[in-house]
């Protein structure tokens, strides 16, 4: 199928704001698991704004610029582009990724998972080498980011102990949250698995510091801090012993449009704000490094299919035919991957300042 706007343009509608840009992006050789993050990140309005921020007229050649320049001069041609419905070439952003780290270098397929965490954390570190050049590398890495303040959640891991009771309590840090999911689940239902409290038994005992010896016990992960942009990723690709090879799972898991975390701590701010989903990036085929990445994101209240240069808008019931395969049907192998929520209290903040 050609690649031609005139029917998105009638399909959007009147109502669609003018200033806004569809653009869809050249594929240079399997870099559809780039193109589709970048299109869902693009329409992640408070991280479109930082990397907007960072533009810098000054740098054109490639040689000057880091990946963090050359995403943001994407992100200018796509935003102030003279079309509203178009495609870009992010050629400039895939010729320094492939240039400073190796795992995409090639041109064979990668996954969008491992490109996104990548890509999140060498922006963070690129701002702060721009923002703290005198600071060392220790130091630095303490500092918090946009990117910490848009993505960044925080775990909280309980280990209590079965013969003295007490407890141990564990923070860490997350920009995604991967999530396992089972056959015929729902999103809820994975985040109440994600909660479940684990036996630590056998050789998984846990040292007790109060029994001064390895004990049973039960560790339970909850969330104590929500971000923002709430990134999941569902792990679809699980690793088989006796095939030595990721095997994807196709198991149907229904997404809600809207939704509250329940598996939160006592002392987390928020957490009565629902999330919204606004991208999904959907994964078509067997396996993580084969196959094809698309995005489909929410702009204005209008579904849109971003496949490489493609640009589609989609009704609303389109997303269930990729929550994945039911019990007992044919497998299809077109299924969501990596899904972006965002709270609806940061969304109305952003239509306020409009």
């Amino acid at each position: 199928m050609g690649v031609g706007y005139s029917k998105t343009e009638k399909d959007l509608g009147e109502g669609f704001p003018k200033e806004e840009r569809l653009m869809g992006l050249n594929n240079y050789g399997n870099t559809c698991y780039a193109n589709s993050i970048l299109q869902s990140l693009y329409h992640c309005i408070p991280f479109r704004e930082f990397v907007l921020s960072q533009h810098n007229k000054e740098l054109s050649k490639i040689e000057q610029m880091n990946l963090l320049n050359c995403l943001s001069e994407l992100f200018h041609n796509i935003r102030y582009n003279s079309k509203q419905i178009g495609k870009v070439g992010p050629r400039k952003f895939i010729g320094k990724l492939r240039k400073v780290n190796l795992l995409f270098a090639g041109k064979t397929q990668q996954d969008a998972q491992e490109f996104l965490n990548f890509l999140l954390n060498e922006i963070s570190d690129l701002y702060l080498q721009h923002k703290y050049p005198e600071m060392n590398l220790h130091d630095r890495s303490r500092q918090e980011t946009e990117i910490h303040k848009i993505f960044r959640g925080e775990l909280s891991t309980e280990t209590k102990c079965r013969c003295c009771e007490s407890s141990t309590s564990r923070k860490e840090h997350f920009l995604d949250l991967s999530l396992d999911i089972q056959e015929n689940c729902s999103l809820t239902n994975c985040f109440k698995q994600f909660s479940i409290p684990e036996k630590l038994v056998g050789e998984n005992k846990y040292y007790c510091e109060c029994c001064r010896s390895l004990q049973e016990a039960y560790k339970t992960t909850r969330i104590s801090k929500l971000p923002q942009i709430l990134v999941i990723h569902q792990k679809r690709f699980k690793y088989f012993e006796r095939i030595q090879s990721h095997k994807k799972l196709f198991h149907k898991v229904s997404l809600p449009l809207e939704f509250k975390i329940l598996n939160t701590t006592k002392k987390c701010k928020k957490k009565n704000i629902p999330y919204e989903l606004f991208a999904m990036v959907i994964h078509k085929g067997h396996a993580p490094h084969f196959g094809h990445y698309v995005a489909i994101i929410k702009s204005h209240d209008k579904w849109i299919l971003m496949d490489d240069e493609r640009v589609i808008v989609v009704n609303e019931n389109f997303l269930e035919y990729f929550f994945g395969t039911p019990v007992g049907e044919s497998v299809h192998n077109e299924t969501s991957y990596i899904l972006f929520y965002q709270q609806m209290d940061h969304k109305k903040n952003i239509q306020e300042q409009k």
